[in-house]
């Protein structure tokens, strides 16, 4: 039933993690088609170069009195980001920057751990009633 938002969060911070984190690509290149099809080159050309990285993924389900919650840790072995200056109520007009304003819309908690490669976020759910 939520398994589609949960992928969703998954596939964002992994995508996150992988892109930013690991291969240091970023995002402002996808701001026309061009962009895209470059950042999309850089993305291969460095998962090709890659030696050693991590991408670490915990998650937890627990039981809550009409549903559970699954919170999820993930880490990643770049340098981080400057997760301070993050304002995830603004929408971004661009092509990029959309993935972490949508994660804190189906998240109840989205806490980044400096240098800022550690994400957790929480999910909860409401179990449907008979």
């Amino acid at each position: 039933m939520h398994s589609g938002v949960i992928t969703t969060i998954l596939n964002e911070l992994y995508s996150n993690a992988l892109e930013h984190g690991v291969l240091g690509l970023d995002s402002s290149l996808k701001k026309n088609a061009e962009g895209f099809r470059h950042y999309y080159q850089l993305r291969a050309e460095r998962l090709q170069l890659l030696e050693q990285a991590s991408i670490r993924i915990r998650a937890e389900v627990l039981p809550e009195a009409e549903g559970g919650l699954l919170r999820l840790r993930i880490k990643d072995s770049g340098e981080g980001f400057g997760f301070d200056s993050l304002d995830s109520s603004k929408q971004s007009p661009t092509y990029y920057g959309r993935g972490l304003t949508l994660v804190a819309a189906l998240c109840r908690r989205v806490e980044y751990s400096p240098p800022g490669n550690e994400v957790l976020v929480e999910f909860a759910w409401r179990e449907a009633g008979p």
